[in-house]
């Protein structure tokens, strides 16, 4: 099926007017229909992508420093020169003390040159940069909410490397140079106060390039000029954003520009594309800006919509959630919701503290899979919700342990974790919808967008929990305390048999990681007859417990979560299948696995026989089932397999070819 007969089926659209200027768009749009039969090269990579990025920063000491100071306002007057590399200008900082202050200490890294630092009245003053630091001397000691203002005149130069602070690569019909300041980045090409406590009031971005060029950032285009050789490029943006969300592109981009109505406004959608990729993205466009009108049905309206929204190309993988504009490489459905998710969550409420990436990254994810339950839908097209939610479980089970809220923020790649910021993160806000119901979810989600207390400021997760409970007028602390702060998930192990109109299930639950001892939360499960299911929702209290359903009949199988909505592995075996083993596959040719059908028993011993009796090699096993073994070096023929396991034994005929 097309895109555009996929899309047809989004709920209420209203996407009113789709005003071209260029007809040129970013990277071709891979629907998930075709990323479906490739599930590594998409679910599996977490799609901000930022993680990679880790060579570039710190064991960050001044991460979360509370500065003496409020920035107000912050003017960047930028010179990019692609040829050579750099970018250079000048950063002006008004700002308010909070405390008595006699010089201002900001955040510098070793890529920034600072080449003078001028007071009010283009007065010099003395400055140290060392070990990512800038401290500035002011002119005067200032008292509590007393203001004053620092010019600073800098340069940094890009590096070759996508995930750098500040890159700079080229493409088909020309370059870009572009910024990734998340996290810790933003002080290798401009001095800031990068910490997570202080959001600037508003900044001004002065772009000057090339005039074959274009230069965009954040907030509104207020002036545009050719003059010389030169275009000059103004932003402005009157929205509170914290350091790492300022950002700064350039390249021969062409414009393509939407206009949506929302909620009686008018919303212009930006788009600033390399040329060549024209004919691709169109159609992908309209697709993705179709979204908003979904975002606009369960949220608070689209923050910014005073200004724009909008993407700039660039190259590296993934996009990059900058307010009012995400930088893309290209716009898988996924990818454009993620990204536009974080204009409220990010963006809007930003996480108070990198330990509660989540807050960004994992609500994020969660509405970047959401979209597939509202909109890819039909009875000619796959359950693409269901896979959604199946590789994501999927690839959250892969490993035994880690939490979703970072203990150490100095490691970014364990911040920018794809499996637990990301996905577990994600999927933990599905298993919470589904706990408390959809009107209730959104009902929280809702007055935490609203609560002035964390709007254009920060959060974290307990302010979250806060949110939810008086949402549900419920205690939720035990829920967060296992799935955002403790490690791992349930196990369930079951052993299940069906008599005198009843399932009987005796079930022993496990836990992958120490720091969770037991998880009492409900589950669903499946009993299926004739290809048909009835389902049960039901929870343990204890560890072990025996369950009974009533049911008649023959059961074919039980099936543990149908619907995907709870992290949790499953095994299960019938009762009158235990006394068994299973030998697969046989014929084999260069190796077979060994599992009990009964997985509560370790296998101890495994000897080989050839036809004549004789023991060919004896295997000692010191890990749990299945047990896989190399058979490419014995001679082809018939073999009798004997199994020991803690209680039992076993033997298979099985045959090598």
């Amino acid at each position: 099926m097309s895109q555009n007969a996929i899309f047809a089926r989004m709920k209420n659209a209203r996407f009113s007017s789709f005003e071209t200027t260029l007809s040129f768009a970013l990277c071709v749009l891979w629907l998930f229909p075709q990323h479906v039969q490739s599930q590594h090269t998409l679910t599996n990579k977490h799609l901000c992508s930022k993680a990679s990025h880790a060579g570039y920063t710190l064991s960050n000491k001044n991460a979360q420093i509370k500065r003496d100071f409020h920035v107000h306002y912050v003017i960047l007057d930028f010179e990019a020169d692609l040829a050579d590399s750099t970018l250079s200008g000048t950063t002006t900082i008004a700002f308010t003390a909070s405390n008595t202050l006699s010089q201002i200490e900001l955040d510098a890294g070793e890529n920034l040159r600072i080449s003078a630092v001028f007071g009010q009245n283009q007065t010099p003053l003395p400055f140290t940069q060392n070990e990512g630091l800038l401290q500035i001397e002011l002119n005067n000691e200032l008292q509590a909410n007393e203001s004053d203002t620092v010019i600073i005149e800098h340069s940094a130069r890009a590096d070759a490397d996508m995930f750098a602070p500040l890159s700079l690569g080229a493409h088909e019909t020309g370059e870009v140079m572009w910024t990734l300041s998340q996290p810790f980045g933003a002080r290798e090409w401009w001095p800031c106060n990068q910490d997570l406590t202080d959001k600037i009031d508003s900044i001004e971005m002065r772009i000057t390039t090339a005039d074959t060029l274009t230069g965009v950032s954040n907030g509104v285009l207020t002036q545009d000029e050719i003059s010389g050789g030169q275009r000059t490029s103004v932003w402005k943006h009157n929205h509170p954003i914290p350091a790492y969300l300022v950002c700064l592109a350039v390249s021969n981009y062409a414009l393509t520009e939407q206009k949506l109505v929302l909620r009686d406004e008018v919303l212009t959608i930006k788009n600033y594309l390399f040329p060549q990729s024209a004919k691709g993205f169109r159609r992908d466009i309209q697709n993705g800006a179709e979204t908003f009108f979904w975002f606009d049905s369960l949220l608070i309206p689209y923050p910014y919509i005073d200004e724009k929204y909008g993407h700039a190309q660039m190259l590296r993988w993934g996009g990059m959630e900058h307010t009012t504009l995400s930088f893309m490489n290209n716009f898988n459905i996924e990818l454009y919701t993620h990204e536009l998710a974080h204009q409220w969550f990010g963006d809007l409420i930003t996480c108070g503290s990198w330990s509660d990436i989540w807050l960004n990254e994992g609500f994020a994810t969660f509405f970047q899979g959401l979209v597939f339950e509202s909109f890819v839908t039909g009875e000619d097209l796959p359950d693409y919700w269901q896979i959604w939610k199946t590789l994501k479980k999927e690839r959250i089970l892969e490993y035994p342990d880690g939490s979703v809220y970072v203990e150490d923020t100095t490691n970014v790649n364990r911040i920018f974790d794809g499996r637990l910021s990301y996905d577990k993160g994600g999927f933990v806000l599905l298993m919470l919808r589904e706990k408390l119901g959809h009107d209730v979810f959104f009902k929280a989600i809702n007055n935490y967008l609203e609560n002035s207390e964390f709007v254009n400021g920060y959060a974290t997760t307990p302010d979250v929990i806060r949110e939810f409970e008086r949402a549900c007028n419920c205690e939720l602390n035990d829920f967060f305390d296992r799935w955002i702060y403790g490690e791992g998930y349930p196990i369930f192990e079951t052993v299940y048999e069906s008599t005198g109109g009843e399932i009987i299930l005796e079930v022993e639950q496990k836990t992958s990681h120490a720091s969770v001892p037991f998880f009492p939360d409900s589950f669903e499960l499946a009993v299926w007859q004739n290809g048909k299911a009835e389902r049960f929702k039901t929870a343990l209290s204890t560890n072990r417990e025996t369950l009974r359903f009533p049911f008649n009949g023959k059961i074919d199988s039980i099936t543990h979560d149908p619907r995907s909505v709870f992290l949790a592995a499953w095994r299960a075996v019938e009762k009158s299948a235990i006394k068994s083993i299973k030998v697969y596959p046989n014929p084999a040719s260069r190796q077979i696995t060994v599992e009990p059908a009964d997985f509560r028993q370790n296998i101890t011993e495994i000897r080989l026989y050839d036809a004549r009796g004789r023991v060919v090699r004896r295997f000692s096993i010191n890990e749990p089932p299945p047990i896989t073994l190399e058979t490419t070096d014995f001679t082809r023929g018939i073999y009798t397999l004997q199994v020991d396991t803690e209680t039992s034994s076993f033997t298979q005929k099985i045959i090598l070819h």
